[in-house]
């Protein structure tokens, strides 16, 4: 992907969006949280990939509710916690390039991690991939510019 291209479904909102380029994944934290380094200055990051949830993979507050919210057991949450941190794994690799792609009114969370949809070499967004295999919903708490394209795939992959 050449440095100024956003993928297409981004296109629209591109004037609200923020890309940079040149990370590379160290370490997969959970299904949706992920450490990068930015190969030019080594500052290392963490990223919550945006619009999307996964199952927690430990027992805190967030699995107790996502218990509450989507009706399902704990430990079957668990299950898919590991699941779609496996699944990340799988799709980005420790060394994987990356361009993140955040929010200009919204790129850091409370936490201090950047929030970002995070794409491929190929121009593939991780978010989505994560999403249409069914390892992740929609997040619930705040809607991003991102979330009618979201529902749009959710839809299209029942």
């Amino acid at each position: 992907m050449a440095n100024y291209e956003f993928p297409t479904p981004f296109l629209p909102h591109r004037r609200k969006l923020r890309i940079r380029h040149y990370y590379s994944v160290q370490r997969i934290i959970d299904g949706d949280t992920v450490e990068v380094i930015h190969r030019p200055s080594e500052e290392v990051s963490k990223v919550r990939l945006l619009g999307i949830d996964t199952p927690e993979t430990r027992r805190n507050r967030r699995l107790l509710r996502q218990e509450r919210t989507y009706h399902l057991a704990a430990a079957y949450l668990l299950h898919r916690g590991h699941a779609a941190r496996e699944y990340l794994q799988e799709l980005i690799p420790s060394s994987t390039n990356l361009s993140l792609i955040t929010e200009k009114k919204n790129e850091i969370d409370r936490y201090g991690r950047t929030l970002a949809y995070l794409i491929t070499e190929d121009g593939n967004c991780i978010n989505a991939q994560l999403l249409t295999a069914g390892h992740a919903w929609i997040y619930q708490e705040w809607d991003c510019l991102m979330t009618g394209w979201l529902r749009k795939l959710v839809t299209a992959n029942r």
